[in-house]
């Protein structure tokens, strides 16, 4: 569900098309890390959180974490990322979260296993 003007916009779209369920990005999916949520923004969200009964509502990861790769800067961030990714998530008290945390970008899955 699009987070366009915040994430309880995205409850409020959900409940506007009847969803029993509502999968929403914590943060951008394409930027390592995210703004803090402001403590307006998560009030908003917990109202409409309380205001509508959905199954479920959980997180999806952005996809730069990468988990999987060598030791290397891009790694460092993929942790720190994440990090972030499940603290939102918490604050958000979000039921389950969608993670891709291995990604193969050379060499084979053989390897990915190994590293770390």
């Amino acid at each position: 569900m699009s987070t366009s003007g915040g994430a309880w916009r995205a409850l409020q779209r959900g409940r506007g098309i009847r969803c029993d369920v509502v999968q929403l990005f914590v943060k951008n999916n394409m930027q390592w890390f995210g703004k803090p949520i402001s403590p307006q923004d998560l009030s908003l969200y917990a109202t409409e959180r309380a205001a509508n009964h959905f199954a479920c509502v959980f997180g999806h990861a952005g996809y730069l974490i990468n988990l999987g790769g060598p030791a290397s800067g891009n790694r460092d961030r993929s942790i720190k990322s994440l990090i972030q990714e499940v603290s939102r998530g918490q604050l958000m008290r979000m039921s389950y979260r969608a993670l891709q945390i291995i990604a193969l970008a050379f060499g084979s899955a053989r390897r990915c296993r190994r590293t770390g």
